[in-house]
């Protein structure tokens, strides 16, 4: 009889430890999978909070997207020498810039295209030549602003031959605001440097 209520007894408290075990391993379960649901919601919400832009045209011929996409190169190489608040630099991007711009053949351009491109291309030549000319980064930041400007329209345009974004300081250009192109998605402010390095947000992804 003893031996009886003694097997019951051990039963009893085995099925309640193992009932404890349950509730506990469900609970940890459920801690360790609410976190990455948790984080995928806010970046989600982090990434659709920029806009994002295609092009304008596509296909463009071969000829005439190389040369862009060097011109471009050299606007980033520009940009960055004034992030670094580097005006030789910044010259030396802006006169490579500018020799890349009088290589393009403009009759490689359909109709429409060429309409869109004539619209800027005086401000992309003169405020390039304007930056290679001076030795002045406050000036050279003055004219990047107007050159900017007609590149992220020259960007919307036709592209960049990769993903860039378009990213605005309100606090540039004597506090009217500024954008600027960049190929990183990381604010490193041009007109500010290392001042205000981080001055700004991202506006727009252009690809």
């Amino acid at each position: 009889m003893k031996s009886i209520m003694y097997v019951a007894l051990c039963t009893v408290v085995f099925m309640a430890s193992s009932c404890q075990q349950s509730t506990e391993t469900k609970h940890d379960h459920a801690t360790t999978t609410a976190a990455p649901a948790d984080t995928t919601t806010h970046a989600v919400a982090a990434e659709s909070a920029t806009k994002k832009i295609t092009p304008l045209y596509t296909g463009l011929d071969a000829k005439l997207s190389g040369v862009l996409a060097e011109a471009i190169g050299h606007y980033f190489q520009l940009k960055n020498a004034l992030v670094e608040d580097n005006a030789a630099t910044a010259a030396t991007g802006a006169k490579a810039m500018a020799a890349s711009l009088q290589q393009l053949d403009k009759s490689y351009f359909t109709a429409d295209q060429k309409k869109a491109y004539d619209a800027i291309e005086k401000g992309l030549k003169e405020h390039s030549t304007q930056i290679a000319a001076s030795t002045d980064i406050k000036a050279q930041r003055a004219h990047f602003v107007d050159l900017s400007n007609n590149v992220y329209e020259l960007v919307k345009a036709f592209g960049a031959g990769k993903t860039v974004y378009h990213d605005y300081c309100p606090m540039a250009n004597d506090d009217k605001g500024a954008l600027w192109v960049s190929e990183i998605s990381d604010i490193k402010n041009p007109y500010f440097g290392a001042s205000m390095l981080t001055c700004g947000s991202v506006e727009e992804t252009i690809n």
